[in-house]
């Protein structure tokens, strides 16, 4: 699975936690924590209109996943990666990541 970390500015956190194809994405803000977790081969529905889009989180208060697509038999996932002010560049301008299993992202270190 490959996973792009897409920035955007916020004085929030988002995390992510990859097992297999589902995701738990935990969201903290200054006086909360939330968490839902999320399976990436279900993420879509349709509306009315026959077009498909990101299911609504139950419990988070954001859309944390923008899109999931399979490209050569790879899942690629699109998610929001919040940062304070003055990011750095690997930040403000991140590559496509290969998904570890299990690991939290962005790593607890950056």
């Amino acid at each position: 699975m490959k996973l792009y970390l897409s920035p955007q500015r916020s004085d929030d956190e988002l995390s992510y936690l990859f097992e297999g194809n589902t995701v738990k994405v935990t969201h903290k803000t200054f006086n909360d924590e939330k968490s839902e977790t999320f399976d990436l081969t279900d993420i879509y529905e349709r509306n009315e209109e026959g077009e498909y889009f990101i299911k609504s989180p139950e419990i988070l208060s954001t859309r944390p996943i923008s899109s999931v697509e399979e490209i050569d038999g790879e899942m690629h996932v699109v998610v929001a990666r919040y940062h304070g002010p003055n990011p750095s560049r690997d930040v403000a301008w991140p590559d496509w990541i290969e998904v570890e299993d299990g690991a939290t992202y962005p790593h607890p270190d950056e």
